[in-house]
This record gives C-alpha cells, sequence and structure tokens, in this order.
C-alpha cells in the first residue's frame, strides 16, 4: 500500500535553483521544492516559506512566512489596473515611478509633503489661473529673469525696492511717483 500522508509546514530556504528552492524542513532534513506561489515572489537564501508535500521529492513552496526579497512583476505588454473604489500603494521606505513619461489625469489632484523638490531641465506651466499663498519667504534666484504681461502688471506691498548695480532703465508714457 502506498502512503499518500501530506506534510504541511514551515521551512527555511537554503538556496534557489531556477524554479526550485533547496529548503531546510522542521526535522532538519534538506529538501528540493518546486515554486508554487500564487504571486510572482524568487525566495532567497534565509527566506521562510511555507511547504507542503510528500516524502521523499515531492515538496512544493506554497507561500511566503518571511521574506527579505524583492517582489517583481514583469509583464510582457500593457498593464491596466482597474478598481471601481479607490487603489492606494503605501510603502514603509520610498515609491520610486521609472518611465519615459508619467501622464495624471483627474479631476483634481493633491499633493501633501513636508518638502516638495522639483528637479527638471525645463518646466513649462500653462494655466488659466495661478494663485499661490505663501506665508514666509518666497525667493526666485535666476540668472535672468522676465515678466510679461498683455495688459496689467501689478505690484503691491508693504515695502518694495529696486536696485540694480548697472544701468536701470524706465520707459513709458507716463510715470506717475505718486
Amino acid at each position: 500500500m502506498i502512503d499518500l500522508s501530506t506534510s504541511l509546514g514551515s521551512a527555511v530556504v537554503k538556496g534557489v535553483e531556477g524554479g526550485h528552492v533547496r529548503v531546510v524542513l522542521p526535522t532538519g532534513e534538506e529538501a528540493r521544492a518546486r515554486l508554487a506561489l500564487a504571486v510572482p515572489y524568487r525566495p532567497v537564501e534565509g527566506d521562510e516559506v511555507l511547504v507542503v508535500g510528500q516524502e521523499p521529492d515531492a515538496w512544493f513552496v506554497i507561500g511566503v512566512l518571511r521574506g527579505s526579497a524583492r517582489t517583481t512583476w514583469s509583464i510582457p505588454g500593457s498593464l491596466t489596473i482597474e478598481a471601481q473604489g479607490g487603489v492606494r500603494i503605501a510603502s514603509g521606505r520610498g515609491i520610486v515611478l521609472e518611465a519615459e513619461s508619467v501622464e495624471a489625469v483627474a479631476k483634481r489632484v493633491t499633493l501633501r509633503a513636508g518638502r516638495l523638490e522639483l528637479l527638471a531641465q525645463r518646466v513649462v506651466e500653462r494655466a488659466r489661473d495661478a494663485f499661490r499663498w505663501f506665508t514666509g519667504l518666497h525667493q526666485v534666484r535666476a540668472r535672468r529673469a522676465r515678466a510679461v504681461a498683455d495688459e496689467t502688471y501689478t505690484v503691491r506691498a508693504g515695502k518694495a525696492s529696486l536696485r540694480a548695480t548697472g544701468n536701470m532703465k524706465i520707459d513709458g508714457k507716463q510715470i506717475d511717483l505718486g
């Protein structure tokens, strides 16, 4: 009579060989197990996995109890994620997006950050109206600066000063000094 008893338990990964892993079973024995995971995870040495199998060589890794490797989804074509509700991506360390281009299409986009850094070769902004409020300093530092208004340009301040190390030119049909 053939014994078809199945064992289920944790094992520690000792090495990876293609689609198989070498594991150390709780008995201390070493076994070769096939990966049968529902997620695209590749165990590494030291991971604790859940194995199921029959002696002597019919073992399968069916879960990861404690892992330290990277999970990678490699899709040969395009990928679409759809949800009828919301989608949330959370990370304890950071999120990096790498692409040829990134486009966000939404009725509203909100960014909240303790510090926001934008690094670009060129920034082009187009808006019907733009409003900015600063409770502290707003500083622009540039090699050259230019403001162009087709109709009215107004600067209003409690105190204002214009300083130039070279010539200063004021050109207008009429100059009202107060």
